[in-house]
């Protein structure tokens, strides 16, 4: 098992996996798998480059046996009174992977990363009420609920809360 960068060359595969995601846990991200499915494939290229080369935002993912299993990511907030936080987010793991410390292994290296970065003071993340696994492997991690976002993802008619975390890391 491998935390790695991906190579843009490698963009259908994060593709993929991005779909997979968004196919197989439908509740736990704000992105749908129609709006990304629908999206052309220089789309997919730009974000590997984006995330290659930007100091911005990165995407981690993990790679057993040559295949792409899980990934996280994260973005640094953009507005000046905001500079100072990131959010991490689409942290996935493949379901006949799950259990073995690979989401846990994934968060690590984007917290190493944004800890390295002496401008962040503040990780954020949102996770669905209902992923007790998630929530609790995030407090682990050093995360703590600081409120809760009631009706924030609607899927298939149905509403679902969100759990606001918040890491303070300086």
């Amino acid at each position: 098992m491998n935390i790695i960068k991906l190579e843009p060359s490698r963009w259908e595969e994060y593709k993929n996996l991005r779909l997979e995601a968004l196919k197989n846990e439908p509740t736990a991200f704000a992105a749908s798998y129609e709006e990304k499915a629908s999206k052309e494939d220089e789309y997919w290229q730009n974000q590997l480059k984006k995330f290659q080369e930007a100091q911005e935002d990165s995407m981690w993912f993990a790679e057993a046996d040559g295949k792409l299993v899980g990934m996280a990511g994260w973005y640094r907030n953009n507005t000046e009174k905001l500079r100072h936080t990131a959010t991490i987010y689409a942290i996935y793991t493949n379901p006949e992977f799950r259990g073995k410390g690979i989401a846990g292994r994934l968060i690590t290296s984007v917290l190493n990363e944004l800890e390295s970065k002496p401008e962040i003071v503040k990780i954020d993340l949102n996770v669905n009420t209902k992923n007790e696994a998630a929530a609790n492997l995030y407090k682990k991690l050093g995360f703590e609920v600081v409120g809760t976002l009631h009706k924030e993802i609607f899927v298939d008619g149905e509403y679902f809360d969100e759990y606001e975390m918040e890491k303070i890391v300086r």
